[in-house]
């Protein structure tokens, strides 16, 4: 079942999502805290990279920096978010 997902590169008048998300200044450190900024609380998951997860959503979503796809923990988690949801659709920027 190791399906291959092909997804042509980004052009100008094809949408890029982590183009986007960088434009919207989602991964810009906040002000804040003691130190003055704070980093981001997003960060991308790679978790949908094949469209396997959600065949609805990109392949690069943005979720919680606490929560890691790269670790078994977090793909686990991510995984029940998504099991528990119409078409896996969890939540994400």
């Amino acid at each position: 079942q190791n399906k291959r997902v092909m997804t042509a590169p980004p052009t100008k008048k094809r949408f890029d999502a982590s183009l986007e998300f960088h434009r919207q200044g989602i991964f810009s450190p906040r002000e804040g805290g003691s130190s003055g900024t704070i980093p981001s609380p997003w960060s991308p998951i790679q978790i949908n990279s094949t469209y396997n997860l959600c065949n609805t959503y990109p392949s690069i979503l943005i979720g919680p920096t606490k929560l890691s796809d790269t670790t078994s923990e977090g793909s686990r988690v991510i995984r029940q978010c998504a099991s528990f949801r119409s078409e896996h659709r969890l939540p994400s920027l």
